[in-house]
């Protein structure tokens, strides 16, 4: 598969930017240190079951493994891994060994280094990218087609960061950064004045059920948020979530999914809304540094998720359509649950690409 990797990758060059941006995996830094007190009580966390008898919990921190019940099922348990920017195995290769089965490792190696992006190389402009953007709206010519396709492919991806809210400022144009970055603070901090149902309460130590808002709430040209009725969510995803993966399903091009993907991946390296979620890491609230730190690493993992997929849509493929790789990639950052069976985003390149 490496002969049909790009020298350029959109998508790593904008998590490189992040990464870079936000100091993430620096111990002092702000988002390092609140992933680490999330992650520690998450952890520790794990003495108290909470199910529902009609819905598994969502995940939207992506975090969540199993565990036995104690009555012969499974309940969801957090199982958070080390680093904020990295996948949660659920200890796979273990389990693997206990019962004498040999792993074969991914080439998660090829990832890792397409995730290595000289910072002197990636070029940021959301200006560029959101006109871009709208240019391809305005050739729409009918319901469904191949531009339609395209641009509504371009807001899944960036429904997978932070959801309507923070998707329409990475959609703005002609406003200044500063003006971006305080709007990006406020909307992170909404959710948090929606009152809960009783039941979601036990299901939001971690803010989970403010963050599922967030993926899901949207913002009215008023400024107002728009009416939200609980009900519509199904495991975290609410009629946006319907809808974006029925527009990643649509059979087209492996060429025109591969310039959504590096399309979103522009659009999300903007300053404005990066700097607002770093003020967020530093607010005097716990609860809003919470969600700040589940924003991010979303955000880092969609990328991840983006930089596979770019090259993936580059190889030849036998029995499997490029609709088919952009679900895969995009349920890993769905809010539900999906870590019982959550496959792996790096899959083996000789498995993967089939001449």
């Amino acid at each position: 598969m490496d002969k049909y990797i790009d020298e350029y990758s959109e998508s790593a060059a904008s998590y490189c930017w992040l990464v870079d941006g936000l100091g993430i995996g620096a111990p002092d830094a702000p988002i390092e240190q609140e992933w680490a007190r999330v992650r520690d009580r998450m952890r520790r966390s794990n003495e108290q079951i909470v199910v529902f008898a009609t819905d598994w919990i969502s995940d939207p921190w992506l975090a969540r493994g199993t565990r036995n019940d104690g009555i012969g099922g499974i309940a969801p348990a957090w199982d958070p891994p080390d680093t904020l920017n990295a996948w949660p195995t659920f200890g796979v290769a273990e389990h693997l060994r206990e019962i004498g089965v040999a792993a074969r490792g991914t080439r998660s190696d090829v990832l890792a280094r397409r995730l290595a992006v000289p910072a002197t190389t990636i070029s940021v402009n959301p200006e560029s990218a959101v006109a871009e953007f709208l240019e391809s709206e305005h050739l729409i010519r009918r319901h469904g087609d191949a531009r339609m396709v395209f641009g509504d492919q371009v807001r899944a991806w960036l429904l997978a960061v932070g959801g309507p809210l923070l998707r329409g400022l990475l959609l703005t144009t002609g406003v200044d950064e500063e003006v971006i970055a305080q709007h990006t603070t406020h909307r992170l901090v909404l959710p948090g004045a929606i009152e809960l149902p009783n039941m979601w309460l036990l299901a939001d130590a971690f803010g989970e059920k403010r963050i599922e808002l967030l993926l899901n709430v949207a913002m009215q040209a008023d400024g107002t948020l728009a009416e939200f009725d609980p009900v519509d969510l199904r495991i975290g995803q609410g009629i946006p979530w319907q809808q974006s993966w029925g527009w990643l399903s649509e059979t087209v091009d492996a060429d025109l999914v591969r310039d959504a993907v590096r399309l979103a991946a522009r659009l999300l390296r903007n300053a404005g809304v990066r700097e607002g979620v770093a003020r967020a890491l530093r607010s005097p609230k716990e609860a809003e540094r919470t969600v700040a730190v589940a924003v991010v690493r979303r955000w880092t993992l969609t990328l991840q998720a983006m930089t596979w997929l770019e090259d993936a849509l580059s190889a030849p493929w036998r029995d499997v359509r490029p609709a088919d790789l952009a679900c895969v990639c995009s349920a890993q950052r769905l809010p539900s649950c999906g870590s019982i069976l959550r496959p792996t985003p790096v899959r083996s390149g000789a498995a993967a690409s089939r001449n």
